[in-house]
């Protein structure tokens, strides 16, 4: 499962909440946890915000401190 699909879900946010918090619609927020497109570093940045990581432990595999 995509990191941010499997954080989303431990966060209790639904799709359509995810992207309101984002201010992106939920197509992006599918595709961006089926990998079908890099969101920019501002959005990586919200992501990780949101879901109380890291930008490179959700997109580049690195360890969570």
């Amino acid at each position: 499962m995509n990191k941010v699909k499997e954080l989303r879900e431990q966060q209790g946010y639904t799709v359509s909440e995810f992207a309101r918090q984002l201010n992106v619609d939920r197509a992006t927020v599918y595709r961006i946890e089926k990998g079908q497109i890099n969101p920019r570093d501002s959005l990586k940045k919200k992501i990780a915000m949101l879901l109380g990581s890291t930008v490179g432990h959700i997109f580049f595999d690195e360890a969570a401190t």
